[in-house]
Formats: C-alpha cells, sequence, structure tokens
C-alpha cells in the first residue's frame, strides 16, 4: 500500500516534530521496523545491527549500492576494523547482505558495495506478518467500538 503525499508529507512532519526540523533537514536514515524489532529472528548481534543501520545511511538510490570503507565504519562505531569485518562476514555467511568486490580504474581494490537483497528477502515474510497483525488489531479495535480498557495507575505509597 503506497502512501499519497499528503500522509508521506504528514509523517515527515510528525517526525519533525518528535525529532526537531533541524535534526531531520541535516538527513535520516529509513529502516524497515521489523529489522529492528526481530532482529533476534536474523541472528543479528547488536554490533551487525550497528553495521547494518551504518551501511543503510550510505544506500541514498536503490540503484547505487552503498560502499563505506570498512574503516570509516569503525571510525564511526568507536571500534576496530576487524570487529566490522568479522561483522559484515558474520551477515555475508547468513546471506543477509552480499559483498560487491569494486576495483579501481588504475588498479587496487575500491570499498566494497554492500548488496540487502538477502536482508529484504528474509524480512518479506516477517512485514507481511506484521502487517497481518496489525490488521486483525484494526479489526478488533472496531469491533470493541474503539473502546480500550483503562490505564490501571499504580499507587505510590510514598505520594498519598
Amino acid at each position: 500500500m503506497k502512501a499519497t503525499k499528503t500522509e508521506q508529507q504528514e509523517q515527515f512532519r510528525r517526525n519533525e516534530r518528535k525529532w526537531t526540523k533541524p535534526l531531520m533537514d541535516a538527513g535520516y536514515t529509513v529502516i524497515p521496523y521489523v529489522i529492528l524489532d526481530r532482529q533476534d529472528s536474523f541472528g543479528l548481534s547488536p554490533v551487525e545491527v550497528n553495521v547494518l543501520m551504518h551501511l543503510a545511511n550510505h544506500w541514498w538510490h536503490p540503484d547505487n549500492l552503498p560502499r563505506p570503507t570498512k574503516a570509516s565504519l569503525a571510525k564511526r562505531m568507536d571500534v576496530s576494523e576487524k570487529t566490522v569485518q568479522r561483522a559484515i562476514a558474520h551477515m555475508e555467511e547468513m546471506q543477509l547482505i552480499r559483498r560487491i568486490k569494486r576495483h579501481k580504474p588504475g588498479g587496487g581494490q575500491g570499498a566494497n558495495f554492500y548488496d540487502f537483497t538477502g536482508l529484504i528477502a528474509k524480512a518479506l515474510p516477517l512485514a507481511e506478518e506484521e502487517i497481518a497483525r496489525r490488521n486483525e488489531r484494526q479489526i478488533e479495535d472496531a469491533t470493541r467500538g474503539g473502546r480500550k480498557k483503562p490505564l490501571r495507575l499504580v499507587k505510590n505509597e510514598e505520594t498519598e
């Protein structure tokens, strides 16, 4: 379901209200909810999620794969290049990302490209589950008339 331009603008304004306009104007990265929420389903460690977030931060256009250096990722994360290399290798073993070697025109190796096709394929069923869960919740809310149980307030003995 594609959001209309008006819906996209409203979502952006909500994010500006949450994060402030200057922070949003400085740039942001889109990460699908299910990847963060279900990182355990993918077998991702916190370091690997951090690497993914940094890789995604370099992916601006669908047909232009990210290509940051391991050194730049390591510096941003304040870890060693070896830590980044291990995280990338593990995600590649799990077929979540794919490294594509890049050679410089004059010879030598350039920064690798990183392809997210595997992660996307493995995330799609989780996204479909999430969409179905949300649709069921909407139906339940509609049949209940929108009434929800009141919040139970916990009494604090010190304030009484």
